[in-house]
């Protein structure tokens, strides 16, 4: 595969808007520890680097979980 890390961060971004939309609340993404996977989680949480054009904490429900009561 040549998937590269965007297209991934941008389908993970697609997913949790899909499920907004239909009020599903996904918490986190798993995945199977695959390293293009894990550049990915390092990209989304800012961990030793930083997106310049995707903007993960523009979101009203970026970084915060609302459990219900």
């Amino acid at each position: 595969n040549t998937y590269q890390t965007v297209y991934i961060i941008r389908r993970w971004i697609w997913i949790f808007e899909q499920s907004s939309l239909k009020n599903v609340c996904d918490v986190e993404f798993s995945t199977d520890g695959h390293t293009k996977y894990m550049r990915t989680i390092r990209l989304a949480t800012g961990f030793l680097v930083a997106l310049s054009n995707i903007k993960l904490n523009s979101y009203t429900d970026a970084f915060h979980v609302k459990i219900p009561k």
